[in-house]
């Protein structure tokens, strides 16, 4: 009986945003500025974070709110199975392998590039 009703298995969302709790937080606690902790703001209400509001506006929803039960759950999915697969040693020694090669790759062409900017100058 209970599970005609489609809606009550629906989970609930919220306007919560973490990422806007942690700013608030850190913007009012900050130790090198004392004062802030008397004049709590909020978040919409400091200064950097309006400025970033204004050349990077925020959708009126958020993507995972827009997609399917299936989509979230392949995205979800391919999230788990790719973490699973990095942290098998095998595939570890090989992206350790390839992170040693671009290195090395990186220090005998770095001369070059000097070379090559020094003589420009010339």
């Amino acid at each position: 009986m209970l599970f005609t009703n489609g809606s009550l298995l629906k989970t609930h969302q919220c306007s919560f945003n973490g990422l806007d709790y942690l700013a608030e937080i850190l913007w009012n606690r900050n130790s090198r500025h004392p004062s802030r902790l008397c004049t709590w703001r909020d978040v919409f209400n400091i200064p950097q974070f309006r400025l970033w509001l204004k050349s990077h506006p925020r959708p009126i929803y958020p993507k995972s709110w827009l997609w399917t039960k299936e989509e979230a759950a392949s995205r979800i999915q391919r999230h788990v199975r790719g973490w699973l697969v990095r942290k098998r040693t095998d595939v570890q020694e090989m992206r350790q392998f390839w992170k040693v090669i671009r290195a090395e790759k990186a220090d005998v062409y770095a001369p070059e590039l000097n070379r090559a900017s020094n003589g420009a100058e010339l």
